[in-house]
C-alpha cells in the first residue's frame, strides 16, 4: 500500500478544515443574493435581470458561479455546496500545478494553502473567489505547459480556462490579460490569437449587459441606461489611481487576506471589538496570530527574493494586472490570481530558514492563522444567528405573494424568509420615498408589509430609517425581541 505523502495529508486535512468552516460560517453579505440568484436559475431555468430575487440591485455579474451553483443545487438539493467543492478542487489543482512547475516547494506550498485563511474562509461562503482561484490555477497550468511543449491543446485549454474565469466576475479577466501580456513580452505571435479568442468566448454576457444596461460592465465606471441607479459606482480615475499609494488601502488588503472573511480588512477594528466582547481570551489568541502573519509575510518576501532568477516576470505581470480592479476598493480578493505564486514564495521562504525545528514553527503558525480566521467565523455566526428567527417569523406570518419593504437588508430577507422583499431606489424596485411621498408610494406599488430590524441599523440611510420610524406607532404584525436585537413588521393599510 502506497504511503500517504505530506501533500496528500495536507489536502485531506485542508478538506476537513474547509468542511468545518462551511458548517459554521453563516450566509452573509453578497453570499445571500448570490444564492438567491442561483436558486432562481435552478427553479426557473432562466437568468434574472430586474427581478426582486437579485437583491438590492439588478443582476449584472457574469453568471458562471450562479449557473454552476444552480446545477449543483438541482443535483444535490444543497444550495450552499459549490464554494466548498470549488475550494477543495482548487487545493488539489494547486498541488498538481506546484508539483509540475515548482517541485521543490510543492509539498510545503500545499500544506500552507490547506490552512491559508483566505482560501479556507471563501471555501465556506457563497462568493466567486474559490471558483476564480481554481480557474486561474488551471489557466496558468495549461499556459506554463504550453511554454514548455508548444502544445496546441495546452494553448486551447489555457484560453478556455481564462475565458471561464472572465465569465465569473469582472476581475476574472486577470488571467487572460496577464497571459496575453506575457506572450507579448515574449514576442509570441499567438498573443493576439489568445487575447481575441479569450475575449470572444467570454463576450456573450458582456454583450447582454450592454443590451440590457447600456454598459458591458454595469454598474461600474458609468451608469449606461440607468445612470441614477443606486448600484452605479462613479469612479473618479485620478483619485482612485492615487489611492494605490495609500498605506491604509494596502493595510486593508493585507488584513483582508490574513483574516479571510470578506471586507475584514476594512472592518478589522469594529470586528475585533465585537470579538473581545463575545469571545473569552480573544486578545490572548490574537498575539500568536499577529506574530504568525508577520513571519509568513516575511517568508513570502524572502521567498520571492530567493526565486527572483526563476521566471518572476509572469507573477509580476499578474500583480500589475490586479492593480486595475484594486483602484476602486481595498479588497484582497482582487489578488486571487496572484495567490498561487504568493503561496509558493511563502513555501520557499520557509524552506530557506536555517532552523532545526522550523516544522514546529510552521505548525504553530498554521494553527494560529486558522484559529484567528475561525474566531471571525464564530463572531459573524453570533452576530447573524439571532436574526434568523425573525426572518422565519416573516416566512410564517406573511403570505408568499405579498410585497414587503425591508430597508437595506433586502437580500437577507429574501434568503432567510423566502418572501417578496422589494428593493428601494434601484431599477425594478420602488422609488426612494420621502416623508411626503412614502404613503402614496406604498399604495401605488401595492406594498402589504413594512419590516425593519436592528440588523445593520447603523448603516441605514436617513431615508431608510424614516420608513421604519413612520410605522413606530402603528399596530405590529410581528414583534421579535431577543436581548438587544429586534425585528418588527407592520401591515400597510
Amino acid at each position: 500500500m502506497k504511503k500517504i505523502g505530506l501533500a496528500e495529508a495536507a489536502i485531506i486535512a485542508g478538506t476537513l478544515v474547509r468542511i468545518l468552516f462551511w458548517a459554521t460560517t453563516p450566509v452573509t453579505g453578497d453570499a445571500t443574493f448570490h444564492y438567491n440568484i442561483a436558486k432562481y436559475i435552478a427553479d426557473t431555468y432562466t437568468i434574472p435581470s430586474f427581478e426582486y430575487v437579485t437583491g438590492p440591485n439588478p443582476f449584472w455579474w457574469p453568471p458562471l458561479f450562479h449557473i454552476l451553483t444552480a446545477l449543483v443545487y438541482k443535483i444535490t438539493g444543497i444550495l450552499t455546496l459549490t464554494p466548498l467543492l470549488f475550494g477543495v478542487a482548487g487545493l488539489i489543482a494547486f498541488s498538481v500545478f506546484a508539483r509540475k512547475f515548482y517541485p521543490k516547494q510543492a509539498e510545503t506550498a500545499t500544506v500552507i494553502l490547506a490552512f491559508l485563511p483566505f482560501h479556507v474562509y471563501y471555501s465556506s461562503i457563497g462568493y466567486f473567489e474559490t471558483l476564480m482561484f481554481l480557474l486561474a490555477v488551471a489557466a496558468f497550468h495549461f499556459y506554463f505547459s504550453y511554454l514548455k511543449t508548444a502544445s496546441r491543446r495546452d494553448f486551447a485549454y489555457a484560453i478556455l480556462m481564462s475565458a471561464l474565469s472572465a465569465s465569473t466576475h469582472y476581475h476574472g479577466f486577470i488571467p487572460l490579460i496577464a497571459i496575453g501580456l506575457h506572450m507579448l513580452v515574449k514576442s509570441d505571435k499567438k498573443a493576439v490569437t489568445f487575447i481575441v479568442l479569450g475575449l470572444l468566448l467570454s463576450s456573450p454576457w458582456y454583450v447582454r449587459n450592454y443590451v440590457v444596461f447600456g454598459n458591458p460592465i454595469w454598474p461600474k465606471v458609468w451608469g449606461g441606461n440607468f445612470p441614477g441607479d443606486t448600484a452605479v459606482t462613479h469612479v473618479t480615475l485620478r483619485e482612485n489611481v492615487a489611492s494605490l499609494a495609500s498605506p491604509g488601502k494596502w493595510g486593508d488588503v493585507f488584513f483582508d487576506f490574513w483574516i479571510g472573511a470578506p471586507n475584514s480588512g476594512e472592518d478589522l477594528k469594529s470586528n475585533i471589538a465585537v470579538g473581545r466582547s463575545r469571545l473569552p481570551l480573544f486578545d490572548l489568541f490574537m498575539m500568536p496570530w499577529a506574530a504568525a502573519i508577520v513571519a509568513a509575510s516575511a517568508a513570502a518576501i524572502w521567498g520571492a527574493y530567493r526565486m527572483r532568477k526563476k521566471e518572476i516576470l509572469f507573477p509580476a505581470l499578474v500583480f500589475i494586472t490586479c492593480l486595475g480592479p484594486l483602484v476602486s476598493n481595498g479588497l484582497a480578493r482582487m489578488f486571487v490570481a496572484l495567490f498561487p505564486f504568493i503561496v509558493v514564495y511563502m513555501a520557499d521562504g520557509y524552506m530557506g530558514l536555517k532552523l532545526k525545528y522550523k516544522h514546529i514553527l510552521l505548525a504553530v503558525a498554521l494553527v494560529s492563522y486558522i484559529g484567528g480566521s475561525y474566531a471571525y467565523s464564530l463572531t459573524y455566526k453570533q452576530m447573524r444567528d439571532p436574526y434568523i428567527p425573525f426572518f422565519k417569523l416573516m416566512e410564517e406570518k406573511i403570505p408568499q405573494g405579498a410585497n414587503v419593504v425591508v430597508p437595506f437588508n433586502i437580500q437577507d430577507c429574501i434568503y432567510y424568509s423566502g418572501r417578496r422583499c422589494l428593493r428601494i431606489g434601484s431599477t425594478g424596485g420602488i422609488p426612494t420615498p420621502t416623508q411626503g411621498t412614502l404613503d402614496s408610494i406604498l399604495q401605488d406599488y401595492d406594498i402589504s408589509y413594512v419590516c425593519c430590524s436592528s440588523l445593520n441599523w447603523n448603516a441605514l440611510s436617513a431615508s431608510d430609517k424614516m420608513i421604519c420610524d413612520r410605522f413606530n406607532d402603528a399596530k405590529l404584525h410581528i414583534n421579535y425581541i431577543q436581548g438587544g436585537i429586534w425585528g418588527r413588521c407592520w401591515v400597510v393599510n
